[in-house]
């Protein structure tokens, strides 16, 4: 049976990764391993020119399309995160739409930089936190069922949205650090 992980599952990994790998030293490169989805506070801390890497459900070719799981990440501010919400002022970073990909999973990742050279990049701050939420179609039959999204907050318990969908969402500490004006050169 071909073992899909979802985006979110992820995302939750490197969280408990970071939980011990923390006090060594900022990384530059995040690693999945699977590990099954339950609620809680989730935070990942970085540091700048970390990276965060999501990939993305693939399956199979005899996996029919109805039973494959779709995905849409949104940055939001900390009010989209705890209303789960990101119509407010949040915006779309990846969607996961190509769950028959020929070269395997799609891979996005998040670099957390200072400065970006790219029209799409996002710049990150020491100090800050930043916050995603995670929409996803898991196919159930039932029309009203089959969009869900899942929160999970400070109080580690499923919050409900006003259009009665389950949420599931992280937040991303930015390690506070002191820099040098020398260490601002591009």
């Amino acid at each position: 049976a071909d073992l899909s992980m979802s985006i979110f599952t992820k995302l939750l990994w490197s969280l408990w990764e970071s939980m011990f790998f923390k006090s060594l030293s900022c990384r530059n490169e995040v690693a999945y391993i699977p590990l099954t989805f339950t609620f809680g506070d989730y935070h990942i801390d970085v540091c700048i020119n970390d990276y965060l890497d999501v990939y993305c459900p693939h399956y199979i070719d005899t996996v029919p399309e109805k039973k494959m799981e779709h995905y849409v990440l949104y940055m939001v501010n900390y009010d989209g995160y705890s209303s789960c919400d990101h119509t407010a002022k949040g915006f779309k970073r990846w969607e996961c739409n190509r769950p028959h990909s020929p070269n395997g999973p799609l891979k996005f990742s998040e670099k957390f930089q200072l400065f970006t050279p790219f029209s799409l990049g996002f710049e990150f701050r020491p100090g800050r936190e930043y916050y995603y939420i995670c929409e996803y179609h898991i196919p159930t039959g039932r029309e009203w069922e089959d969009k869900i999204r899942h929160r999970s907050g400070p109080t580690a318990q499923t919050a409900q949205g006003r259009d009665g969908f389950i949420y599931a969402g992280a937040h991303v500490r930015c390690g506070a650090f002191n820099l040098a004006e020398s260490d601002l050169m591009i």
